[in-house]
C-alpha cells in the first residue's frame, strides 16, 4: 500500500508507488488521465518554436505511450526514444511535429543496419501518431562482435565420438 492518495479530485484511493506526473500522485485509473491533462496543459503554453523542454518532451511521449498499450506504437517507437531523439520539434494547429533518427535492422541485407529520418505528426484532437516522411540516411555493415573462442571441430573426427 502507498502512503500517498491519488490526488485527482474526488479519487481518494491509494496512488500507485512511483505513478507521479510532475509530483502529482495518482492511483490506477488516473495516472494516464493525469498525464495527458499536465501534456495538454504543457502543450497550450508551448509558443511551438525551437527545441521544447525536456519536461514537455518526457509528458509528450509518456502520454503518446500510454494511447498504444503493450508497446503497439507504431513503427515500433518507443517513449524513451521518443524523448532522447526527437528533434525538430514543431507546434501545429491540432498537435506536434517531430523528427528521429533511427537504425533499424536490415536483416536480408545480412548484418547491414539502416539508418534513417523519420518525421512523425500527432494529432491531439484523433490522438493518432502517424508516419508522415521517411528517407534512408545511410546503410552501414555491422562490425563482428563476437569471435567464437575455439576453432570448429569437424564432424567426423574422433572427438565427437
Amino acid at each position: 500500500m502507498s502512503d500517498r492518495l491519488c490526488e485527482w479530485p474526488d479519487c481518494g484511493r491509494d496512488a500507485g508507488p512511483g505513478w507521479d506526473v510532475q509530483g502529482k500522485f495518482y492511483c490506477g485509473l488516473h495516472y494516464f488521465p493525469g498525464v495527458e491533462q499536465a501534456f495538454r496543459k504543457a502543450y497550450a503554453t508551448w509558443e511551438g518554436v525551437g527545441e521544447p523542454t525536456d519536461q514537455f518532451k518526457n509528458l509528450f511521449s509518456r502520454h503518446v505511450e500510454s494511447l498504444y498499450p503493450a508497446g503497439g506504437m507504431p513503427g515500433k517507437l518507443v517513449q524513451a526514444k521518443i524523448q532522447e531523439r526527437g528533434t525538430s520539434w514543431m507546434k501545429t494547429q491540432v498537435g506536434v511535429e517531430f523528427s528521429i533518427k533511427r537504425h533499424l535492422p536490415a536483416y536480408r541485407l545480412g548484418g547491414f543496419v539502416k539508418t534513417v529520418h523519420q518525421q512523425w505528426r500527432f494529432d491531439c484532437q484523433t490522438r493518432e501518431l502517424v508516419l508522415v516522411n521517411q528517407h534512408d540516411v545511410e546503410t552501414r555493415k555491422l562490425k563482428r562482435t563476437a569471435i567464437t573462442s575455439k576453432p570448429s571441430i569437424p564432424a567426423n573426427s574422433r572427438v565427437n565420438r
